[in-house]
């Protein structure tokens, strides 16, 4: 422990060399993985059916908007086999897509979806049609072969402007070790793409490891809760019991303490929480501003709580902290809508609806995703773009049924259209989801322009 405090001093008066370093310091760590899952069954046979052990394909980053070619900008093209062993492809497909997802978590790094790159599958194509076609500055693209228990695998990054190979080696391991050789490779490429990392976020990677695992672990619990019960009045009084479970464990522990800034923020809005004399309000701003002085460089930390200040009024204080975790993290989903939300909600819809589509496209498949596309609905509404108010209430509804804002929101839009059976039917479906939906509630969470013509139509009142 004092090692590393000791060692994180000396780097802080020798920046220059941090670039790379900082780099080495992130991919050294064990990466929990598809490869992890597979290693096991994949090599007690040579005769691996590759039917049952492929894992579906990675999709969350599939909608992502176009990168431009600045250097930081790839494509990780599926790995070949060498080898007519179908374990041996089920291998490089688990490979590929590792690789993919974890230079796609390094911070201001554009990777590419897995799904894109999977459609040039066995083809030739010339690295400048990439650039072309893609936009992408770099291209990576390796093979696989094994001999019995070893394994080799061979990659080289190709800069996609110049046809210019920029790297390449050979790593050749034990297949037990395939871990390993999966964090060589990446801390390779990212040492020669020139590691945007700095002190910073070194300093958060080193504050996360001491984290309390039992208070890790109940913070993992918490984020759970939504995605499985719904956003709605109960997941969020459970959201928030287990993230305070989590502080009794660790109460320094900053992700959660945002965490809990945002749900309570958030509950508040939504009359789940009462605030008459406004006591939720101020704990909302104190948690918030306490989780940034714990940590002001995590992006986690200051998306939640950046959006929990915006939720309280404290919006000015609140687009400060996105803005910064999306300048830490552009593929921050949650602050770039969060920061679009708030946006909209202040009469801006105009910049923030391509934030809201930004955070959509970056994360199709987020937890929160009935959420955005409902803020993203309000901007849309403002703007008088109907058709597409109705097409992502639509989408809300598909992805969480358990968001109960969506109902009566589309409820309005299609009583406006002349289909008052649609919507009677979308406002029982909505109280099934939240019974207590009344017109108190309704008013709270959809325009002005919806709600008069729920209004009229006398769906309303319960």
């Amino acid at each position: 422990m004092e090692f590393i405090e000791s060692f994180l001093v000396w780097i802080e008066s020798r920046e220059g060399l941090l670039s790379g370093l900082a780099a080495l310091v992130v991919v050294t760590g064990v990466f929990l993985s598809p490869v992890g899952k597979l290693i096991n069954g994949l090599f007690s046979s040579n005769k691996a059916d590759a039917s049952t052990a492929v894992s579906p394909p990675a999709t969350e980053l599939s909608e992502r908007p176009r990168p431009k070619p600045d250097g930081t900008s790839m494509i990780v093209l599926p790995f070949q086999t060498i080898s007519t062993d179908p374990a041996d492809g089920v291998l490089a497909d688990a490979i590929h897509e590792d690789l993919t997802t974890q230079l796609a978590r390094m911070p201001n790094y554009f990777v590419l979806s897995r799904t894109t790159a999977l459609t040039y599958r066995n083809k030739t194509v010339p690295v400048e049609e990439l650039h072309d076609e893609l936009g992408v500055a770099y291209a990576l693209e390796g093979s696989v072969r094994r001999a019995n228990d070893h394994l080799r695998i061979t990659a080289q990054l190709i800069d996609t402007r110049t046809g210019g190979h920029i790297w390449a080696d050979n790593f050749d391991r034990p297949a037990a070790e395939l871990m390993s050789l999966q964090n060589d490779l990446i801390a390779e490429i990212v040492t020669h793409l020139g590691s945007e990392l700095n002190l910073a976020e070194v300093r958060t990677l080193w504050a996360r490891s001491k984290v309390n695992p039992t208070a890790l672990d109940e913070y993992k619990r918490a984020q759970s809760v939504l995605h499985r019960t719904g956003w709605n009045k109960k997941g969020l009084a459970d959201t928030i019991e287990a993230l305070e479970k989590a502080l009794k464990v660790d109460p320094d522990f900053a992700p959660a303490i945002s965490h809990l800034a945002l749900m309570k923020g958030i509950a508040t809005v939504y009359g789940f929480l009462e605030d008459a004399d406004g006591h939720v309000t101020k704990e909302v701003v104190e948690l918030a501003q306490r989780a940034v002085s714990l940590d002001n460089q995590s992006t986690d930390v200051l998306g939640f709580s950046g959006c929990a200040l915006c939720d309280v009024g404290r919006v000015d204080e609140g687009l400060v902290h996105l803005q910064r975790a999306i300048e830490i993290d552009p593929s921050n989903a949650q602050a770039h809508a969060a920061y679009g939300f708030a946006l909209i909600l202040q009469g801006r819809p105009e910049e923030g609806v391509p934030l809201m589509e930004a955070a959509i496209r970056i994360s199709p498949k987020a937890p929160g995703i009935a959420f955005w596309l409902y803020g993203l609905s309000m901007g849309l509404e403002t703007l008088g773009r109907t058709e597409q108010v109705r097409e992502r209430l639509e989408h809300a509804i598909r992805a969480d049924p358990k968001f109960p804002a969506s109902y009566p929101f589309l409820a309005g839009v299609a009583v406006r259209e002349g289909d008052e059976v649609r919507a009677r039917d979308l406002m029982a479906q909505g109280r099934r989801v939240e019974p207590d939906l009344n017109e108190t509630g309704i008013r709270t969470i959809v325009p002005e322009s919806v709600f008069g013509p729920l209004k009229e139509a006398g769906l309303v009142s319960m």
